[in-house]
Formats: C-alpha cells, sequence, structure tokens
C-alpha cells in the first residue's frame, strides 16, 4: 500500500550531529572497523566548526593534511572603556591602572590554580564542588576582584569566551571548563604558545568538517535530517528523522549540544537526572560579524584591527561591539571579524539586520576610521535564530547542575 512506512535502514552505528564531535566520532570508529555499516544525521546543511585549542583537533590537521596560518597580532589595538575614553595600546592587558592590572594577574593566577582542582573526568569529586557548584563566577568575581577596572576587563573575556556574563554560570563549571581546556592562559593570552586563537585555519574551519565528511565515505553523512524519535529495544534501537525516514542500529552516540537532546522524543523516557541535566546546561549567546574590505587600511594605520570594550548592562545600547579582530584570509583577502556576545547579544538579537549593520560599520568607523564604514561586503551570523542550533559558542551548567546532575552527562543509557 502506498501508506506503508518504508523499511529501516539497518546499520551498526547511528550518528546524530554532524559536527566535529559526531565526524570525528564516525572518523575513529571508521579507522578500527573500516567495514562498519554507520550512518551521521545532521540536523542541517554541512556545518561549521570551531578552531579552538585542542591538541586533538591540530592532531587530526595534520592527519587530514589541512593547512593553517597566525593569527595576526602586529599593531596597535584599541581599548574603548567604560567612561568612553578611546585608547590605542600595545602589549596584552589594554591601559588600565597598576593596581588594577595587579588586581587582574592576581585573579588569574587563582583560577589557574583552582581549576587545577577539579577533576577532569570527575568535577563532583573536588574537595570544593558543592561550594562552587553553589555559586556563581559573578559571586566569586565579586570576591576576588576589588578595583572596576579589572572587573571590567575580566566580564569582557567571559563574554568572549562563553558568550554569557559571570552571573548566568556555576563557578565550578567555569573552573572544570577552564582545566579541560588547559587553563585560562592557554584560551586567553596570545604570548602563551599554542594558545586558543593561535592558529587560523586555510579554507575556514568549515573546511574540517568538508574533509571529514569526506574520508567517511559516499553516503554516510546525510544533511537535513533533524532525528524526531529514538525508540529503544533489547537488542536494538530504531531513529527516526523529519520526513518519517528510519534507521534500525545497534548502537547510537548522540553528538549534539545539549539542549538540542531535549527535543527529541525518546521511548523510554530518558533518566530523570538527565532531563534535568538537559534543563540545566542551557546554551549561549554569540553574534558574529566580517566585515570585508578592498584594501587592509587599517595595518597601514599600525592597527592590528583587534579592539575590545564592555558591552554589559548600561554599556551596549548604541554599540553592540564586544571584541574585533583581523580576519584576513589565508589568500590575503582582508575582513574584520567582531562578536557580540552575552547581554549585547540578547538585547541587539530583536534588531533588524539592517540596522544592526548601520551600528556595527558607525562604531568600527570610531575604531578604525572613515574606510571601515564602506565594506565591500558584509556578513553577520545570530546562531540563536537557527532552528537546530539556538546558540553559541557552548552549553553553560547553572549553579547546582554539576554536583547535581553532571555525574550523568557521561553515562550511556540504554543503547
Amino acid at each position: 500500500p502506498k501508506n506503508m512506512a518504508a523499511s529501516p535502514e539497518i546499520v551498526d552505528v547511528v550518528i546524530i550531529g554532524g559536527g566535529m564531535s559526531g565526524l570525528s566520532a564516525a572518523y575513529e570508529l571508521l579507522k578500527k572497523r573500516p567495514k562498519m555499516k554507520l550512518v551521521v544525521l545532521e540536523a542541517k546543511g554541512m556545518p561549521e566548526s570551531f578552531d579552538r585549542n585542542q591538541k586533538t583537533l591540530m592532531s587530526l590537521l595534520e592527519e587530514l593534511d589541512i593547512e593553517v596560518y597566525n593569527q595576526l597580532y602586529s599593531g596597535s589595538k584599541v581599548w574603548h572603556s567604560n567612561n568612553n575614553v578611546i585608547t590605542k595600546y600595545s602589549g596584552e592587558i589594554p591601559p588600565v591602572s597598576y593596581i588594577a592590572v595587579l588586581d587582574l594577574l592576581w585573579s588569574i593566577y587563582k583560577v589557574e590554580r583552582l581549576c587545577k582542582e577539579v577533576p577532569i573526568d570527575n568535577p563532583s569529586k573536588c574537595p570544593c564542588a558543592e561550594e562552587w557548584d553553589g555559586m556563581t563566577l559573578e559571586t566569586w568575581k565579586h570576591q576576588t576582584l576589588w578595583t572596576n577596572a579589572a572587573k571590567e576587563l575580566f566580564d569582557i573575556v567571559i563574554g568572549i569566551m562563553f558568550g554569557v556574563t559571570p552571573s548566568q554560570m556555576s563557578f565550578l563549571y567555569f573552573l572544570h571548563y577552564l582545566n579541560c581546556s588547559g587553563g585560562w592562559s592557554i584560551m586567553t593570552d596570545p604570548s602563551v604558545k599554542g594558545h586558543a586563537q593561535e592558529w587560523k585555519i586555510k579554507g575556514t574551519a568549515h573546511n574540517v568538517t568538508e574533509v571529514l565528511a569526506g574520508r567517511l565515505g559516499k553516503g554516510r553523512v546525510l544533511l537535513n535530517q533533524p532525528v524526531t524519535s529514538i525508540k529503544q529495544e533489547d537488542d536494538h534501537v530504531m531513529v527516526t528523522s523529519l520526513g518519517s525516514r528510519s534507521y534500525k542500529a545497534k548502537f547510537i552516540i548522540l553528538a549534539v549540544p545539549p539542549h538540542l537532546i531535549g527535543q527529541i522524543k525518546f521511548s523510554p523516557p530518558l533518566p530523570y537526572n538527565k532531563q534535568r541535566l538537559i534543563q540545566n546546561m542551557p546554551p549561549s549567546h554569540l553574534m558574529k560579524f566580517v566585515a570585508t574590505y578592498s584594501t587592509a587600511f587599517w595595518r597601514k594605520a599600525g592597527l592590528s584591527g583587534d579592539m575590545a570594550r564592555n558591552t554589559t548592562k548600561g554599556f551596549c545600547e548604541n554599540n553592540p561591539i564586544a571584541v574585533t579582530f583581523d580576519a584576513t584570509s589565508s589568500d590575503g583577502n582582508p575582513a574584520i571579524v567582531g562578536f557580540i556576545t552575552s547581554y549585547a547579544a540578547a538585547q541587539w538579537s530583536t534588531v533588524m539586520d539592517k540596522n544592526k549593520r548601520e551600528a556595527i560599520l558607525k562604531a568600527l568607523k570610531l575604531y578604525f576610521g572613515e574606510e571601515a564604514e564602506k565594506p565591500i561586503d558584509f556578513t553577520i551570523k545570530d546562531w540563536s535564530k537557527e532552528a537546530w542550533n539556538g546558540g553559541c559558542p557552548v552549553n553553560v551548567m547553572v549553579p547546582g547542575a554539576m554536583t547535581n546532575y553532571g555525574d550523568c552527562l557521561r553515562e550511556p543509557f540504554l543503547r
């Protein structure tokens, strides 16, 4: 009969999520068992990946023969302070008082020391787990930092790194994240070898997912296949995607952001603790823009393209930009990339793109001169508006989530 459901495709493994995690899992499985039947289901078109500091990612790039090149850091940087003073400077820390610098450096020293106390494999085993998970990063910030300038710099870094304000995440989660990443300095300090922004990928980070998908072989990565239901039996699991395409597998791997798991219907239902964990790991909010130019005029003016400013409440009403960087491509196409983070991202998400563009270009003119207002191309991306994304760059744990539900993050549920 015409209404009879199509027979499910039978495979060994279904991987849900075609980003770096899902594609890497498929790649590693096929290296060990080349004849394994597996399929990767991606809800969108081919997703982008992120060139964060990861030794495993750098090893993978080498294995895939994908080239990287250095991020430009030469030239003066621009600092826009809370009191609306714009200053050019060199070095790693903006021109604040020596007391504020010492205040910030002392807090960084404490963070570097404390994050090592949080076990990567089981953060709840940290002796201070209950105390640290019971407070926000904002609370710790006010307990530790005492100059307004140091707090301002701290807020900027957190907004860029996480896409949230310090008041929106658990202090224990923050420390665990840093320990997993190698520490504060490796994530933020351009003077540290191997830091998070040291390298850029030729052809953009999107190139990594394309090459990985190609290595998996034809027909193994299926795009525009959002999964709607997962039904588990004793010896197999049935996966159904939008459009009623189905797969029968021995095992599945969920490689999607936690909040998206909550959009899938499970039978039997997910355990209570897993449901609560998903509810307490919201996605952060960050927007990205790229302005492309005919010439790198900022370099001629002795500027690096770096700009930083605070965009927390009271400082982002007319100018949403938190940071900018030189984004000139490997083949020499000049561009500036910038980010709108956390509080500002939420406030500006309802503003029409043409009005965001106008405000951004007006701000770039303020920092880099008249030519910055006249790009030959301009693109802005708000991941919170994508149906199968909902935010970026990470999911954060709210206070209490890690100690109450974090243990179940890695625990398998049946198959």
